[in-house]
Formats: structure tokens, sequence, C-alpha cells
């Protein structure tokens, strides 16, 4: 396992997160079939695959899985739900494809629903770490260059608000 993940990992589990990891697992990514269509960068999916879930202790702030990405979860929220959200608030039909490049470009990868609903996106080119607020989810701050970046700087106490509601 990569150790900058294992580290974070230890790091939300210190600090009161819950961590179901995946049963049997060889430390290699799970597999993706083609029914998924998040286009999940090969690096994150490293990262995903050392859990089923990971969340803090009222599931209300959670990374999101595999098993999400694919629609084999029972959560409440679906991997891609601000999406949703937002094409069904958008006022036109170029708001709507504006909210879709958008998306194309963001993968989804933590969610937040206590208090204002908010998220972390990982550009699937770019692979910048950017932060989105409801309403308007698009409007986004970039956090970090990179993943690696993204994970040392919470680890540093620079993200406590969002992982831990303070």
């Amino acid at each position: 396992m990569n150790i900058l993940y294992s580290n974070f990992l230890d790091f939300l589990v210190g600090k009161g997160w819950i961590l179901v990891g995946r049963d049997g697992g060889d430390g290699s990514p799970p597999v993706i079939d083609d029914s998924i269509n998040a286009d999940v960068p090969a690096f994150y999916l490293e990262f995903l695959s050392n859990f089923t879930s990971l969340s803090n202790k009222d599931e209300s702030r959670w990374f999101v899985s595999i098993e999400e990405f694919a629609g084999a979860s029972d959560g409440a929220f679906s991997w891609d739900e601000f999406e949703k959200m937002s094409i069904d608030a958008a006022m036109t039909d170029a708001d709507g494809e504006d909210v879709r490049k958008f998306w194309a470009e963001y993968l989804p990868i933590f969610m937040a629903v206590d208090g204002d609903y908010q998220f972390v996106g990982l550009g699937r080119s770019s692979g910048a770490v950017v932060h989105g607020v409801e309403p308007e989810f698009e409007s986004v701050t970039r956090l970090a260059e990179t993943f690696d970046e993204f994970l040392t700087a919470a680890m540093n106490g620079q993200y406590d608000e969002l992982f831990f509601g303070r």
C-alpha cells in the first residue's frame, strides 16, 4: 500500500472516522468493469483499493467508494448526486451543458451532507483537487494541484473543517 495513503487513512481513523477495509484484498486496485463510467484515475483506484467504506461516525461525510461508482452501494446519495441536482437547477440548456462539462472533468471523491452540501473533486485530466459547496457546486476553490498534496495538507490540519466539521 502507498505509505501516504496508509498514513492518511490512519489519520482519519485516529480522528474517529470509520474505515471498512476490503476482505481478502491483495493490495491491488479493485476491478472496474465497463458499467462504471466514472473514469476513475489509476492512482485514485489505488487509494480506493484500501476500503469499501470510509466515513465519519454519522456517515454525513465520506469518501466515495468503488461500490458507489459502480452503483452497488445502498447509500442515500449516488456518487453523481450533486451533478444531478445542478442539472435539475439549470435555467437553460446552455447552463445544463456547462454543468455536464464541469462534471465530465471533476470526479466527486468526497461528499458532506451535514449542513451545506459540499464535495471535493478530482480533476480527471489535471489531477487537481477542488472544493465546491451548494448551491453552485461548479463554482469551486482549488485546494491542491495533486491528490497527494491534498492528503498531506489534510494531515497537517489544513482541511479539518472539511473533514471534521470544525
